[in-house]
């Protein structure tokens, strides 16, 4: 029970070797801010968001200064934002960025994180202009620090909600881009999920070519994340809506919150499920006809 069998499980992500020797530490009244940032983050790694929000909370109280505060507002808002506090992340990754330059050696690692985080929890709160702006700072910095893998990422996110936006060719534009960077599966598969979304948005060919995509996610095909899984059922579902095809829609409403249940930490495609299964039956009650 000593803060360095914590470090020692922490740093080789043994997360629930890291829980007990963190909780020890707690209960022996030893657990200083950095313990309970570690025990919060083996929490999230753990799936247990609720314990990690609790424990970051005490690492607050804590006082934590210089890296530790950095890393500790860092870690807060993307696990809050998982929680689906999403005003909460909000507030948190912009206190993050607004100090990071005070945190000289986490700045050029977390930098483009905290920026592209910001981006994924103004998103949720449907403010995308705000998304986008930064999306472009995360995309900014990835180029500037030539980190391939996180660009691509958050070029798949900036080319998303430019589509919700009504701005297509930016979402265009960084497909083009983030394309050649796809270098393994999972890259490879967000690339065609992120087409087939900006695809839904055109015309009936392309809505088409939409749902062939989205039909290669197969609902069980445990090579794919669970999450993306997910996305594609709901946007397949989603196009099943506009097109009228309500059961379909239902259905794949419910496939999407099935498999996002699956998807560790993943409130944002339980949240667009949920939406989903909400507005088809909306659409059901208004579509039936009067009663005699």
């Amino acid at each position: 029970m000593t803060i360095e069998n914590l470090r020692a499980a922490y740093s080789e992500k043994r997360w629930a070797d890291a829980w007990r020797e963190y909780t020890a530490l707690r209960e022996a009244g030893m657990a200083d801010a950095e313990a309970h940032l570690m025990g919060g983050r083996s929490a999230r790694a753990l799936g247990d968001l609720r314990r990690a929000c609790w424990a970051f909370d005490l690492a607050i109280e804590a006082g934590p200064t210089g890296n530790v505060l950095g890393q500790l507002r860092f870690a807060r808002g993307i696990t809050f934002r998982e929680a689906g506090m999403i005003g909460a992340a909000v507030e948190e990754l912009k206190e993050c960025i607004a100090g990071i330059t005070d945190y000289q050696s986490l700045a050029p690692v977390m930098m483009g994180a905290a920026w592209y985080n910001l981006g994924l929890a103004l998103r949720q709160a449907k403010r995308l202009t705000d998304a986008i702006a930064a999306y472009e700072h995360a995309v900014a910095h990835y180029r500037a620090e030539d980190l391939s893998t996180p660009l691509c990422m958050a070029l798949h996110n900036l080319a998303w909600a430019a589509c919700c936006s009504g701005d297509p060719d930016r979402a265009v534009e960084a497909l083009a881009e983030s394309g050649p960077l796809c270098n393994t599966d999972t890259l490879r598969w967000h690339q065609a999920l992120t087409q087939a979304f900006v695809d839904s948005f055109g015309d009936t060919e392309d809505r088409r070519r939409a749902l062939e995509t989205c039909e290669t996610f197969g609902h069980d095909d445990e090579l794919i994340p669970a999450a993306l899984r997910s996305h594609a059922a709901w946007l397949a579902g989603s196009i099943a809506l506009c097109l009228g095809q309500l059961d379909a829609a239902e259905a794949l409403a419910k496939q999407a919150a099935h498999l996002a249940g699956l998807a560790k930490g993943e409130n944002r495609t339980l949240h667009d499920a949920s939406e989903l299964l909400q507005s088809v039956r909306q659409m059901r009650l208004v579509s039936k006809p009067p009663g005699p």
